[in-house]
């Protein structure tokens, strides 16, 4: 705390300085001697532009900036504590930015007194959904009369908000749900078929690759024909 307190004290005495002579005939003032407190880069800290969510695919830039006397002459970049050595200079600008791009970033101010980094800044790029898939249980065979649930999954941020359940029949598709679950109780051949399901958040919509249910069942429809007999 004294050493902080004599730094404040020091950076405070910047500015200009005169002295005055008087004697009994008169005063007379000096002209203005400037002092300058040279300091090592402080408050350093990374801004983010625009501000608000970051949506993969757009453009951001990052900037350090720094109190210092002299000036800043030398910014180092660091994502994880790995140093970008692509990146020169005050401000950096992520094109098209994407999942990878997610994480803290740090940025190191240096001039010829000496240096100092920034708190972390995170970068959270959100996305539509990805990877979406259909999921069923009971694995294993499917048997008619019994109870089959079909769930979606999908990577999404911020997360999925919609699910719609499809059915594919012909060249048609038909709804069939809304949760991210749907269920078919006493399931029966005319369930057999390809399903998607729909994932979708404030980004976009991610369909899944279809996934088809076989029902099994018994035998059905059995008679016995005659033929006539030589």
């Amino acid at each position: 705390m004294l050493f902080n307190t004599l730094l404040v004290i020091i950076l405070s005495v910047s500015g200009e300085y005169y002295c005055e002579a008087e004697n009994a005939m008169g005063t007379d003032r000096s002209p203005p001697k400037r002092l300058d407190v040279q300091y090592h880069p402080k408050s350093v800290s990374v801004s983010v532009s625009p501000s608000g969510e970051i949506v993969e695919g757009s453009s951001v830039t990052l900037t350090c900036s720094s109190n210092a006397n002299p000036r800043v002459h030398r910014y180092t970049w660091y994502k994880k504590n790995r140093a970008e050595s692509s990146w020169r200079g005050s401000s950096n600008t992520i094109k098209n930015i994407t999942l990878q791009d997610t994480g803290e970033y740090t940025c190191q101010a240096e001039n010829v007194i000496g240096k100092n980094i920034s708190p972390p800044k995170r970068l959270n790029v959100q996305y539509s959904p990805k990877i979406t898939s259909v999921s069923v249980s009971p694995s294993g065979e499917i048997v008619e009369g019994r109870s089959v649930t079909l769930t979606c999954s999908s990577d999404a941020d911020p997360p999925v908000q919609i699910y719609t359940w499809l059915k594919k029949t012909g060249s048609v598709f038909l709804r069939r749900g809304t949760e991210r679950s749907y269920i078919i109780k006493n399931i029966t051949l005319q369930d057999v078929g390809e399903y998607y399901c729909e994932a979708e958040n404030a980004i976009g919509t991610k369909r899944s690759p279809p996934k088809r249910l076989d029902v099994q069942y018994a035998p059905k429809n059995t008679s016995v024909s005659m033929s006539p007999s030589g």
